[in-house]
């Protein structure tokens, strides 16, 4: 005997001197592991809608059900009177057993009706009826690079996103401006990206803002994956230069000057990396290497003006006179950066925002080629993790990062991960990084969704799933003393801190972004013992709101 199938659906037959006689006529379903008794055949159907197993007696055609379960079976198997068999469950597959169950007599033809997909399935057969009336074009080349950048949707906003970020499970948002993101990806699928325009103020001129136009793209047609940005008037470009300022007392202080240099500003980033990744029985692990290196058409004299910073003959104090200039070469600002990431990975459910738990660390190195005896390079490390929350839909989220500045005698410090907390802006985090030469961050998130039902009163415009309340908590730390040409600077250790919330409106799609995505607000409290030292003029508030978005591409 065995199984076979047609037009019609599963049969079974049977082979005897030499000729195939049908003993169960074919119908719309699926069996499987056939198997034959004593005086019987077994064999697995899903005619019911779920796996069971079936005997069927081929002299008389009768047949009986022996299993009834609520999700079906697989690998049906008789231990004496037990019966075992794998089913499925909320948690996973499992084993089962039962005791010989009281058979029940069945019509093995008779299938359970599915009228909705019988409805489509007469719908595609009157199609496939008609007559195709259809004409062959000329055939022509296929030109990859005419087809790279088709645009299939846009967004009202524009933000930037991290591949490798996602990848690993280290969720959080980005800050979106006003403006315009379309989306694009080429024909395979393996390059894609973004093309936008953002308002937003001006970082150099109080009460101005900014209009500048950005693009990212991602091509995972080679290994390993390359991902570039370009950045065009984010902001003013500037000539830099270096001044070594003498007091008259005995004491050197140095400093970077900015003049506006004519002409847009441009900024681009290249990253390669290489995604190696160890999924296995519902658990997300991998390591990422990488590498990246960005450029901007910002230029620093690497040559030092020498200073003498006293009163000046009319009695201004701090007064600057020239002394000396050492000329040196007009050197473009970059930065090329290697690190190493890897993480373990409970699953997401589609309620949950976080995972169930999990964890994740990255180290790494930057530094700006030769530019490294005024710029420190950098050491850093950045740890991230997950734990369950009072409930099964809510999650706590927890991160460390910290940086050292290599001691190479450099003036100046700068970042190489995000140690200012939330609310602050990067100019606060330079400044703490020029004040110090080791900073370290602590972050805390809690995530609260909050389910009132799926509103699709806002459609075509947006699906609204749920709303996500994550109150936040973050703690900066730093200190050290800076060494700089045999001179040891001041011990400088303080901190800053904010804590707020964020609140956003979780979509399944945005306007014309068919993504899952997230649009919301970030309100924080800022404070800590430098808020006063960045606030020394009185101008600054000691809260912040940001527009927040993320997307999963």
């Amino acid at each position: 005997y065995c199984l076979g199938v047609d037009d019609r659906g599963f049969g079974i037959w049977r082979l005897r001197n030499g000729s195939w006689t049908c003993v169960l006529e074919p119908s719309v379903q699926a069996m499987e592991n056939l198997d034959g008794g004593d005086d019987a055949l077994e064999v697995v159907s899903d005619r019911n809608g779920v796996k069971e197993l079936y005997r069927f007696d081929p002299a008389t055609g009768r047949a009986w059900q022996l299993s009834n379960s609520r999700y079906g079976g697989t690998d049906y198997c008789w231990q004496g009177d037990t019966l075992w068999f794998c089913s499925q469950t909320p948690e996973g597959m499992a084993i089962f057993k039962a005791k010989a169950p009281v058979p029940v007599e069945v019509d093995l033809r008779t299938v359970h009706r599915y009228r909705v997909a019988e409805k489509l399935s007469e719908q595609e057969q009157a199609l496939a009826a008609e007559p195709a009336d259809t004409a062959a074009g000329t055939p022509h080349p296929y030109r990859k690079p005419a087809h790279l950048m088709k645009i299939h949707s846009w967004a009202p906003l524009w933000f930037s996103y991290d591949a490798v970020s996602s990848l690993s499970m280290d969720l959080s948002y980005d800050t979106a401006s006003p403006g315009l993101t379309g989306f694009f990806q080429n024909d395979l699928g393996t390059f894609y990206g973004t093309l936008g325009y953002a308002t937003h103020p001006d970082p150099d001129l109080t009460g101005e803002w900014r209009h500048s136009a950005h693009a990212q793209f991602t091509y995972e047609g080679l290994f390993p994956v390359l991902e570039g940005s370009f950045d065009l008037y984010d902001k003013g470009v500037g000539q830099f230069t270096f001044q070594r300022r003498n007091r008259e007392d005995g004491g050197t202080s140095f400093a970077t000057v900015r003049s506006d240099r004519s002409g847009p500003s441009w900024t681009g980033s290249l990253r390669a990396y290489i995604p190696f990744r160890y999924n296995k029985g519902g658990v997300l692990r991998g390591w990422i290497p990488q590498v990246s290196w960005t450029l901007s058409n910002n230029l620093f004299d690497n040559g030092t003006v020498d200073l003498l910073q006293g009163s000046s003959l009319v009695g201004q104090r701090n007064h600057l006179s020239l002394m000396d200039i050492d000329p040196g070469q007009n050197r473009p600002m970059q930065t090329v950066r290697g690190s190493v990431r890897g993480y373990w990975m409970l699953p997401t459910a589609d309620s949950q925002v976080y995972p169930r738990m999990g964890i994740g660390a990255e180290t790494g190195f930057s530094f700006r080629p030769r530019l490294t005896h005024l710029y420190t390079p950098v050491w850093y490390g950045y740890l991230y993790g997950y734990l369950p929350g009072f409930s099964k839909t809510q999650g706590l989220r927890l991160t460390v990062s910290a940086q050292q500045q290599a001691s190479t005698g450099a003036p100046f410090g700068e970042n190489s991960v995000n140690v200012w907390p939330r609310g602050f802006t990067s100019a606060d985090g330079l400044a703490v990084a020029r004040a110090s030469t080791r900073q370290a961050k602590v972050t805390a998130d809690y995530a609260l969704p909050v389910y009132v039902g799926d509103i699709s009163l806002f459609s075509p415009v947006a699906y609204i799933r749920n709303f996500l309340i994550i109150p936040h908590f973050d703690w900066t730390t730093f200190g050290g003393r800076r060494i700089v040409e045999g001179l040891t600077g001041k011990e400088t250790a303080s901190s800053l801190v904010s804590a707020g919330v964020d609140l956003t409106v979780e979509m399944a799609h945005f306007l014309w972004a068919p993504f899952p995505c997230s649009l919301g607000v970030s309100a924080s409290w800022l404070g800590g013992p430098y808020f006063s030292t960045l606030n020394a003029d009185g101008s600054r508030r000691p809260w912040s709101v940001e527009l927040i978005f993320s997307l999963d591409i």
